[in-house]
Order: structure tokens, then C-alpha cells, then sequence
């Protein structure tokens, strides 16, 4: 069972501590940023902190909807995907997420 991780933060947050308590924990992060509100860290910022905490691997994606699809297709039967960092990605993307366990439970 692998771990990946969505993650958008707030620039008002300490970015650096979260990614670093964060890469510790999962195989691989898919790094973005936030629409709704313009706090958001750019994706490229947060892979390179990623990185600099000696996370495994970082992919940048241009929007929370591009990260979660390549969370999805990364990520076998058993695999974890966790969203986490800010609410406002959490509700960005449950629109998202609702309709494709909605399309798996079909």
C-alpha cells in the first residue's frame, strides 16, 4: 500500500514545516494550487520544499482537478490518495472526488 498525497497550502501557513512533516509519510506528491483564493503557494514552490525535505517525489500539477486525475491513475486498487494542506483545496476538489467514487461505485 503506497500513500500519495494532494497538496495545496496557504502562504500565511508554514509551508516549510508542513511539507516537511508531510514527505516523510508518502511515496509520492502531487503538488498544486489552489483557484479559489489567491494565498495559494505555487506548485513549483512546494515540489522544491518537497524536495529540500527529502520527500520521495514531487509532481507539480497547474490545478487541483490535474492533481487529483494523476493521483488517480498512479494509484493501484490498495493505494491511500489523502488530500490535505488547505480547505480550500478540500472543497475545490469535492465536486471531483464525489463524482469519480460516484463513476466507481456505478
Amino acid at each position: 500500500v503506497r500513500r500519495l498525497l494532494v497538496l495545496a497550502v496557504s502562504n500565511d501557513k508554514d509551508v516549510p514545516g508542513i511539507v516537511r512533516v508531510l514527505a516523510q509519510h508518502f511515496a509520492r506528491a502531487y503538488v498544486t494550487r489552489f483557484t479559489s483564493n489567491p494565498r495559494g503557494v505555487a506548485a513549483d514552490q512546494l515540489a522544491a520544499l518537497w524536495t529540500e525535505a527529502g520527500g520521495a517525489e514531487a509532481i507539480a500539477c497547474a490545478a487541483p482537478e490535474e492533481a487529483w486525475r494523476a493521483a488517480r491513475q498512479a494509484a493501484a486498487a490498495d493505494d491511500l490518495i489523502c488530500v490535505a494542506g488547505s480547505v480550500f483545496l478540500a472543497g475545490e476538489l469535492r465536486p471531483t472526488v464525489c463524482a469519480t467514487e460516484e463513476r466507481r461505485h456505478a
